[in-house]
């Protein structure tokens, strides 16, 4: 063996003794390769086994080193158990309202407010057992609108609380008949917002004037399309 030859042999075992040395689980080492190769009519032999595991070493710790997207977000403090949230609002970066409710046989209406560090759970006053909020609308940090409806079936009235800045208080609704629940909520201003939703098989519109809400007339469903001609 040749002077360059005991050298090549010697780093490659060096570097495998210091891959062993490392706090790295032992991987059954993969089969021993050699290439050997004519150079004025010597011959030389190189294992490949010590490389290979060297390179598994790398990638792992490449990936390591990998960004990770799946951190978890800010916590919703105070977020009941068996409750769900069903819309979203925002006015800024620190204050965001979502509505949903609390599931069960006690279930109540649930909001939650962002304040720009943290979600934490939004008072109500007398909030109305087995109601559940649909929509949020949102005009500033200091006053707000959420719908919904509250009790089941064909009991199912409409529901609309209001935010004063400091607690969310129910609303009185006009006469209608039942069943009756409340969608979708629209705020232009404090003296200014709509509210749709379905009373029976008729849409229900109701618009806030700055003092009460008042129920409008049914949108008009247009002109019928034209019955389809049967194949012959």
């Amino acid at each position: 063996m040749t002077r360059t030859e005991e050298r090549l042999t010697d780093a490659l075992a060096t570097r495998a003794d210091a891959v062993a040395a490392g706090s790295i689980r032992p991987l059954p080492a993969p089969g021993t390769v050699r290439f050997r190769r004519h150079l004025v009519s010597r011959h030389w032999s190189v294992s490949i086994a010590p490389l290979a595991v060297a390179a598994t070493i790398a990638l792992m710790g490449a990936v390591a080193m990998l960004p990770q997207h799946h951190g978890p977000g800010p916590a919703l403090t105070g977020m009941p158990r068996n409750s769900e949230l069903l819309a979203v609002a925002a006015t800024s970066a620190s204050s965001a309202w979502a509505v949903g409710a609390i599931l069960g046989r006690r279930g109540q209406p649930l909001i939650m407010r962002w304040n720009g560090k943290a979600w934490s759970r939004s008072p109500i006053a007398r909030p109305t057992a087995g109601a559940v909020l649909y929509a949020v609308a949102a005009v500033s940090a200091r006053y707000a609108w959420a719908v919904g409806s509250t009790g089941r079936g064909s009991e199912a009235r409409p529901y609309i609380l209001r935010w004063n800045g400091t607690i969310w208080r129910p609303v009185r609704t006009p006469p209608m008949p039942t069943p009756a629940l409340l969608k979708e909520v629209s705020a232009v201003s404090a003296w200014n917002a709509w509210a749709v939703g379905a009373t029976g098989s008729h849409s229900l519109v109701l618009h806030w004037n700055g003092v009460r809400w008042i129920r409008l007339g049914r949108p008009s469903a247009g002109t019928s399309p034209p019955a389809a001609r049967p194949h012959r």
